[in-house]
């Protein structure tokens, strides 16, 4: 597949042996990319069993991406084509994800609104109180378009049923049964009931912090632990390989377990927009927390800053001090 950058007008295909010659190759990723030819495409979509709606190459024509590339990290801007329209991000050597991020075990932890909804749906007076809500459970298994929802407790039916974006889908909200269409909007999938019911499903990343977490790679450590006075036997960042953080979200409260790396093993609690303490690289901090967007933000009082954030499938740390910037990675 071939793509034209309307910065240069030009047709590019970046192959390995272009890579090893020239390692300034590696960044001309970056700009907005146009399809502008495409070949061999029918046969692998048919081996890939791709859906028939969805397996003319044609559709490609006119679709772009629009790629931000910061060293090995990239981010993917993509609409229309074969793929789905939004955005995901990758770093080079690390798994990657693109709309597999609903896969997982998720508990209800807050809601809005749904009383007057349950009310305007004609819901029983026995099923419309929001807060049966709380401590229900959504188990997802995603493969593509393909998801396997598990319930236990709440406004709906506990069991399990299948859905297929693109397709009809049958299940139960507050304790009614719907039928629906349902397809992808950017991160979220919609789906319009016959009824006029209309259910958004999506993932926002300042909800995405729970499950347990691996870590995968990291960056800069190294001048970051020299400028925050680490002790030496604290100092290796490959200690971190195979260090692992569990994290339970509910709302603006967090709590951390953490076993191996460079950090203190065990459990802290901590509530954004509060004071949190805890240990880094083996040396104790106080400061406050707070919401940047989607990033959970430490100002400590030493002056070092921890930020944490969702970047595509990872788990990013950001660790900042004395104009020093360090980074851990972690993958599910």
């Amino acid at each position: 597949m071939y793509f034209t950058n309307r910065y240069y007008k030009q047709a590019n295909k970046i192959c390995a042996t272009e890579r090893q010659k020239d390692h300034s190759v590696i960044m001309a990723f970056s700009g907005k990319w146009t399809v502008s030819s495409f070949e061999g495409l029918k046969a692998v979509a048919d081996a890939f069993g791709v859906d028939e709606a969805k397996r003319d190459p044609a559709m490609l024509n006119g679709a772009t991406v629009e790629i931000k590339q910061d060293g090995d990290n990239l981010t993917f801007t993509a609409t229309g084509g074969l793929g789905k329209t939004g955005t995901h991000s990758m770093t080079v050597g690390q798994p990657s994800e693109g709309i597999m991020a609903f896969s997982g075990k998720w508990t209800v932890s807050s809601f809005e609104g749904l009383k007057e909804v349950a009310e305007a749906f004609g819901v029983d007076v026995s099923k419309r109180d929001p807060a049966m809500l709380k401590g229900a459970t959504l188990e997802i298994k995603q493969d593509g378009d393909t998801l396997t929802y598990t319930t236990t407790g709440g406004l709906g039916r506990t069991g399990t049923h299948t859905m297929t974006v693109g397709q009809q889908s049958e299940g139960e909200l507050f304790g009614k049964v719907y039928s629906a269409t349902t397809e992808w909007d950017g991160d979220t999938i919609v789906s319009k009931g016959q009824s006029g019911l209309v259910l958004r499903r999506v993932i926002t990343s300042k909800m995405a912090f729970n499950g347990k977490w691996t870590v995968s790679g990291f960056e800069g450590l190294n001048d970051v632990l020299d400028a925050f006075g680490v002790d030496a036997s604290h100092r290796d960042p490959a200690k971190l390989q195979g260090a692992t953080v569990e994290i339970k979200q509910d709302g603006d409260n967090f709590t951390f377990t953490t076993t191996g790396g460079l950090g203190k093993s065990g459990s802290h609690t901590m509530t954004v927009g509060g004071p949190s303490e805890g240990e880094l690289f083996g040396k104790a901090y106080s400061g406050t927390t707070a919401w940047d967007g989607d990033t959970v933000v430490f100002t400590g009082k030493s002056g070092v800053v921890l930020k944490r954030s969702i970047e595509g499938a990872n788990l990013v740390y950001t660790v900042e001090y004395g104009g020093k910037t360090g980074k851990v990675t972690f993958s599910k």
